[in-house]
């Protein structure tokens, strides 16, 4: 499937549903098209970054505060942070995660969330997953 056709199919699912179910839908359609290790969406909640669905392997945790972790960092920053290679960090949920991204769910330059995808490869993401992912961070804006 391809960016187009995924983003009009999450678009269906955002506007059809109540928001944890399609917010479900949309991070268990993107880890099996995009083949994540794992994804998670989250909101923000006063001062952490809370979990609302995810796909993938059971997380040790569904909350970061802000500034702690790639979740934590991109709610208190807003601004996507890609780690090509986990093993050289010191935060990292998943042993077999090798790659991470987080972008942010930004509306009037306020971060009201994040989505966040893992890969077991280094180097995963590239320009694609970006896109991709910031075009389902601005759909799910539009219905918080």
């Amino acid at each position: 499937m391809e960016i187009g056709q995924l983003t009009a199919h999450i678009e269906r699912l955002l506007s059809q549903k109540p928001l944890k179910t399609a917010c479900q839908e949309v991070a268990r359609l993107l880890r099996e098209k995009r083949r994540y290790f794992w994804v998670g969406v989250y909101l923000r909640r006063g001062e952490v970054m809370e979990r609302l669905a995810f796909a993938g392997p059971l997380p040790p945790c569904d909350v970061y505060p802000l500034g702690v972790g790639g979740v934590g960092w991109v709610g208190l920053h807003g601004r996507p942070r890609i780690i090509q290679n986990t093993g050289r960090t010191l935060w990292s949920t998943f042993p077999e995660a090798r790659s991470e991204m987080v972008v942010p769910i930004l509306k009037d330059s306020a971060t009201l969330g994040a989505i966040e995808v893992k890969s077991d490869q280094p180097g995963y993401f590239g320009e694609g997953d970006i896109r991709l992912l910031t075009m389902v961070a601005e759909q799910i804006s539009r219905v918080l």
